[in-house]
């Protein structure tokens, strides 16, 4: 699963938490989680199962959304601050730049994140998330 790559759920910001299981999918929310998983090295269609398996609001727009982003960013090559994600692993905000220029650029100012993990979701739903995070898991 993603964890294997990302660590676990709870290292995540919790705002991406959000976005996965519980919201609607936006164009501007499909983006942040898109550059989620494509900055910390998620495959695109892992990235589409994971969507597509925690979120009861998937269509396939959503994908189709999440593919174009993937290959507008593997394509501009060149192209520097196309969008910036949490690096799970350095624990800060990067920029994601062209393939061709350097992927680990801090953002700068330094953004901040305030909650991670589940218990920074609503509590009311924090339970549902945990749930589902259990089966996925195969717990």
């Amino acid at each position: 699963m993603v964890e294997h790559r990302l660590d676990t759920i709870e290292t995540w910001p919790s705002c991406i938490i959000r976005f996965l299981f519980l919201y609607c999918p936006t164009r501007k929310i499909i983006r942040k989680i898109t550059a989620f998983f494509y900055g910390n090295g998620i495959t695109l269609s892992l990235a589409i199962k994971l969507y597509q398996i925690c979120n009861d609001k998937y269509t396939s727009p959503v994908a189709n959304t999440m593919s174009n982003l993937y290959l507008k960013w593997q394509r501009n090559r060149f192209k520097p601050h196309m969008f910036h994600y949490y690096d799970v692993h350095l624990r800060r905000f990067l920029w994601i730049n062209g393939s061709s220029l350097n992927q680990r650029e801090i953002v700068q100012p330094a953004v901040t994140v305030m909650d991670f993990g589940i218990d920074g979701c609503y509590s009311q739903r924090a339970a549902q998330i945990r749930h589902k995070v259990l089966i996925l898991r195969g717990e």
